[in-house]
């Protein structure tokens, strides 16, 4: 079993460090959050468009029942090209709905904290091991940068709901 190369090395913890992040990110979130009614967390900004609560819903049931069992799939299979859950439909569909924000935030940290053991404990093999997503070939690299990216996608939504719900002359409104 060839050793990962400097470079494979670096990658590898970066992205490492990236999906950690967002650990980080959740705690401070979770402070500002408490500044903001439930009902503005709870509120869709137009029809058709996720709450902040539901945003952080929607990234619980994707770490817990889509990337951990994907990332499972990767280390388990020595061979051939195991096939990974793509849809929230081939997943568990529980309804957060009556969950307080704070409590899908708790959720979806612990779970990164379990996608993150798994990634630390995958040994050189697994990284450049090819799964099928959608039809496509993805490697767990490959897989584990989408991760980071969706997080971004994420976040930059929280971000844009609490800037647009914050009034004006509140305590960081850096509106001119």
């Amino acid at each position: 079993m060839p050793q990962a190369t400097e470079d494979e090395q670096r990658r590898r913890n970066l992205i490492t460090d990236q999906l950690a992040y967002m650990v980080d990110e959740l705690g401070a979130l979770s402070a500002v959050l408490k500044t903001f009614p439930d009902e503005l967390l709870e509120a869709q900004p137009f029809e058709g468009e996720p709450s902040v609560r539901d945003l952080f819903y929607q990234l619980s049931v994707h770490e817990s029942a889509i990337r951990i069992p994907n990332l499972e799939r990767f280390i388990a299979a020595e061979t051939g090209k195991p096939t990974l859950i793509s849809d929230v439909d081939e997943a568990r569909t529980e309804d957060g709905q009556n969950q307080a924000t704070a409590d899908v935030l708790g959720e979806v940290a612990a779970a990164r904290t379990g996608l993150l053991e798994l990634v630390r404990s995958a040994d050189d093999s697994v990284w450049d091991r090819t799964a099928r997503l959608a039809g496509e070939a993805v490697t767990m690299t490959d897989y584990l940068f989408a991760v980071v990216q969706e997080d971004v996608e994420v976040l930059r939504a929280v971000a844009q709901r609490i800037h647009e719900s914050r009034p004006v002359g509140s305590p960081g409104f850096t509106a001119r």
